[in-house]
């Protein structure tokens, strides 16, 4: 999560193992909900597609609900060709196959279980990580829970990622106003008073906005609150 970045192009709902998650994505998929879909990837023309970005594309695409990927090849800006793949397809553009996708799914599936046996605690914030591989093989993950200090700030290294993540979540958060103010006090609580003052000037003002009536909120809204 990059802190200080943009939002995503898109947030899809996306169910997975019996979870539904709120993705963000920056794919272009073209096409109706019921009907053909296409996800659309750049790729520099003479870069060799490697099995990650194969996956990567096959994720996107799986999460985009799209049935083709359109691979766009360009050079300096320009396009020089276009290839059309079977979302399916996808992992074997990167020297892998069927099987290659089949473990990854596996493999998120055991992350899921490893997540929803360990967060456990109401209005928590957890961050996953994965350890440095020593031996070749993928390192282990770690699970941090951010916690908040005496001082009512939190001393792990993903608190402001995790403030603005809250932030975020809290701006399409609709209807369950209680909802987005115990997000928009968790931003506040994890960002850094001096680096993040935008973020928390704009928590507070969502915080007064959602004790507004509808009539006052729209006024708001005019008014550029």
């Amino acid at each position: 999560l990059d802190w200080r970045g943009r939002s995503p192009a898109q947030v899809v709902r996306y169910r997975f193992a019996g979870l539904e998650m709120l993705l963000g994505s920056d794919t272009v998929v073209y096409g109706r909900d019921g009907g053909h879909r296409v996800g659309a990837h750049a790729i520099e023309e003479g870069t060799t597609i490697t099995e990650a970005r194969a996956l990567d594309m096959w994720l996107e695409n799986s999460i985009g609900s799209a049935d083709d990927a359109a691979i766009c090849y360009h050079r300096d800006g320009r396009v020089q060709g276009y290839q059309l793949v079977r979302t399916e397809d996808l992992p074997a553009c990167g020297d892998a196959d069927a099987g290659t996708a089949v473990a990854t799914v596996a493999r998120a599936k055991s992350v899921l279980e490893f997540v929803k046996q360990h967060c456990v605690d109401d209005d928590a914030t957890y961050c996953l990580t994965r350890a440095a591989a020593t031996d070749g093989s993928g390192g282990a993950l770690e699970l941090w829970r951010v916690d908040d200090g005496r001082d009512g700030r939190s001393a792990t290294p993903f608190a402001r990622a995790c403030a603005t993540l809250c932030l975020r979540i809290a701006r399409r958060v609709s209807g369950d106003r209680a909802q987005q103010r115990r997000l928009l006090d968790r931003c506040v609580a994890l960002a850094d008073p001096r680096r993040d003052a935008a973020e928390i000037a704009e928590a507070h003002l969502l915080v007064a906005r959602s004790f507004l009536g509808p009539a006052a909120a729209a006024a708001w809204d005019a008014f550029g609150g």
